[in-house]
């Protein structure tokens, strides 16, 4: 199954053109990173969900539309969205498999499910909640633990629900070589759609 994995920015690649009347035009055109720039380098100094500071790992979705919603591009962006294929079968952890659910506090209300249960949805959304770029070295700590529990189990990834888009999945793979990038292309950022529901919480200050 194929994986995508979506990175900011481009590079640039000299291009000249002689027109027939001799006249050579140099400029610069947009290409996609290279191959092995749509991967974290090994002493990464970023931390993720998976991944402490200085032990990268590669996260990767189930769509090019997730990979895109996962970097939080901004419009008229240019973004690189490369390809990945699976070296080998790999053995992961499915966090996701609990995330129709309804609240924390139903499962426990509801007989038919377990503590257990209870557990499995907790990660789940640790996982999947977006995390603001200010607050994501600490509340990073959690998830990190928890993945590196599953590594030292013998566990090659951790699949987790992206909530920043409706069909999407995240894979964190522990190992950077255990996907290979087989093809990249280039994207624009075109637009961004919002939609809200009011969630019954407010106050009146008197005017």
């Amino acid at each position: 199954m194929p994986l995508y994995r979506a990175r900011l920015g481009c590079e640039y690649e000299p291009i000249s053109n002689t027109d027939p009347d001799g006249l050579t035009v140099l400029y610069d055109r947009e290409v996609p990173w290279q191959q092995k720039e749509m991967k974290p380098i090994p002493n990464w100094q970023g931390e993720g969900r998976a991944n402490p500071r200085g032990i990268p790992s590669l996260y990767v979705a189930n769509t090019p539309d997730t990979a895109l919603a996962e970097i939080r591009p901004w419009l008229g962006a240019k973004i690189s969205v490369a390809r990945l294929d699976l070296e080998r079968d790999l053995s992961v952890i499915d966090c996701s498999k609990h995330h129709a659910m309804d609240s924390f506090l139903n499962i426990f209300e509801d007989h038919t499910k377990s503590e257990e249960d209870g557990i499995w949805y907790a990660i789940d959304r640790a996982f999947a909640k977006p995390v603001s770029k200010e607050d994501e070295a600490k509340d990073y700590i959690p998830t990190q633990i928890i993945a590196e529990l599953f590594k030292s189990e013998g566990y090659d990834g951790i699949v987790y629900k992206s909530l920043l888009s409706d069909n999407g999945f995240n894979l964190a793979l522990f190992n950077l070589n255990n996907a290979k990038v087989c093809h990249c292309e280039l994207y624009q950022l075109d637009s961004i759609k919002f939609t809200s529901t009011k969630t019954g919480t407010e106050y009146f200050v008197g005017c």
